[in-house]
């Protein structure tokens, strides 16, 4: 880059001396001459740092698109890449600085060529290295566990499905078992002790036994139809009660015993038949009080009769099968049995003995 400039120097020089024999060179076209001078060698300087620079971009370039770099390029870029190499750009950008996937080195000849690239880095990016194929295995792995326990969360549900509904199914088959059993006995000790009064004490006794049997019988049924309208799900959490204001803890929770079995017993329609007991006993003798003779005592017990059938069914569930010893049992079950029964029990007694036909007939 030097020598030019010196050139230029020497032949101003020269030019001067020729001049001084005759008349001297102007000072502007000196200026000038080593103007041109000064700007040929820094053409010539710009030229060879082009050069270099073009060098270090192609470099840059090259070690940039190396194989260890083609996973983490755009596929923009790729294709841009790959379309020089192969000439399909056909528009002229100057010095190429295009890269080669020789691991960043350049050829012999000193140019850079494309190397392997048309080998394998044109492929669908999803399949060129490992890392791609990884991550497609673990995301397909994983899909096929949800699959597994979707399938499996499926096939517990149907099967839980179909437990419930088998044991709905045995269940209702066992409560309708029940029910008839229990109409029957109540049918077979309204009918039996009617029978056995009419027998024994005269037709009073029976028609009083008798139409207490009835109202009974009709309350069990209205009782039975309740519990068949009841849902059989489980039931829901009651809600708080509010506290009452101005009573202590006891007596508040004696109150609302006392609302819960008023809401729950006395208005229900069922209730309307043991009430009636005493109004169809004054009613029944006032229209006709010299042929037949209701006792208020007998119709209590006829009402109470389904009881009957109540006890004799708890007796061969519980108590039976304990004395026989085919299987250990805890003897009656007081709760299921009720107090009722007792009661019923109870008032039979007390009008066989003090009853008016105590004596016989």
């Amino acid at each position: 880059g030097r020598a030019p400039a010196a050139r230029g120097r020497k032949l101003a020089a020269a030019s001067g001396e020729g001049a001084g024999g005759g008349e001297s060179a102007s000072p502007r076209t000196a200026a000038a001459d080593s103007s041109d001078g000064a700007s040929g060698g820094d053409g010539a300087t710009s030229e060879g740092e082009a050069r270099r620079r073009a060098a270090r971009d192609d470099a840059r370039e090259a070690l940039r698109s190396s194989s260890e770099y083609v996973w983490r390029m755009p596929s923009e870029r790729i294709e841009a890449l790959v379309g020089k190499a192969r000439g399909d750009d056909d528009e002229d950008d100057g010095p190429s600085a295009s890269a080669t996937i020789n691991e960043g080195k350049a050829d012999p000849t000193g140019s850079l060529s494309i190397g392997a690239f048309n080998s394998w880095a044109s492929m669908p990016v999803d399949t060129q290295p490992d890392f791609f194929s990884a991550r497609a295995d673990r995301e397909a792995e994983r899909a096929a566990e949800r699959a597994a326990r979707e399938a499996e969360r499926a096939e517990i549900e149907a099967a839980a499905i179909a437990a419930k509904e088998e044991l709905r199914r045995r269940s209702d088959a066992e409560y309708a078992d029940l029910k008839s059993t229990l109409d029957r006995g109540a049918l077979v000790c309204a009918g039996g002790g009617a029978a056995y009064l009419f027998l024994a004490y005269g037709p009073d006794a029976a028609a009083s036994y008798g139409v207490g049997a009835a109202l009974g019988i009709a309350y069990w049924g209205e009782l039975v139809r309740e519990v068949d309208a009841l849902d059989g799900q489980n039931s829901p959490p009651p809600e708080p009660a509010p506290a009452q204001a101005g009573l202590p803890e006891r007596a508040a929770w004696a109150v609302r015993r006392l609302r819960g079995a008023f809401q729950r017993g006395l208005l229900q329609r069922r209730i309307l038949l043991p009430a009636a007991v005493a109004p169809v006993w004054a009613l029944w003798n006032a229209v006709e009080p010299g042929e037949v003779h209701l006792g208020l005592p007998l119709l209590w017990v006829g009402f109470f009769a389904y009881k009957i059938g109540i006890v004799y069914w708890a007796y061969t569930e519980e108590v039976a099968p304990t004395w026989a010893g085919a299987e250990r049992g805890g003897g009656i079950d007081f709760k299921r049995l009720g107090y009722s029964a007792w009661i019923a029990l109870g008032v039979v007694a007390f009008y066989l003995a003090f009853g008016p036909d105590s004596q016989g007939p």
